[in-house]
């Protein structure tokens, strides 16, 4: 068995999820209630990564990816933590774990992309 099979079967999540879509799940959720709970340090972590279309266009151009990972509302949270427990394992097995990545990181950017022009041309005096 090679190393790499053997670190992806220990790290699935007791079978039943790849390894990228447990690891999204848990980078959302730690990150998703560090921010709820962890005070002034939380605060600032989400306003330091929350898609504000103005701040992308003052140069902060990370937050058109990091702000797929945070989610402030709970019922957002809970759903879509089981939207990627239920699409993610399905859409990681069929197109492998670089590719599901690649799609969810892609289209969380183009997403944030689109909103932040749209912001710029609807709302120009924002």
């Amino acid at each position: 068995m090679s190393v790499a099979h053997s670190v992806r079967r220990n790290m699935s999540f007791g079978g039943r999820l790849p390894p990228e879509v447990g690891g999204l799940i848990l980078v959302t959720a730690v990150l998703s209630i560090i921010g709820a709970v962890a005070g002034s340090f939380g605060q600032s972590l989400v306003e330091r990564c929350i898609l504000l279309p103005s701040l992308v266009w003052a140069g902060e151009v990370w937050r058109l990816v990091t702000w797929v990972l945070f989610e402030v509302q709970p019922i957002g949270f809970l759903f879509g933590l089981l939207m990627l427990y239920l699409f993610g394992r399905d859409l990681s097995s069929a197109w492998g774990a670089r590719r599901f990545l690649g799609a969810y990181f892609a289209l969380a950017a183009s997403t944030a992309a689109v909103v932040t022009l749209a912001e710029r041309l609807l709302f120009p005096s924002l």
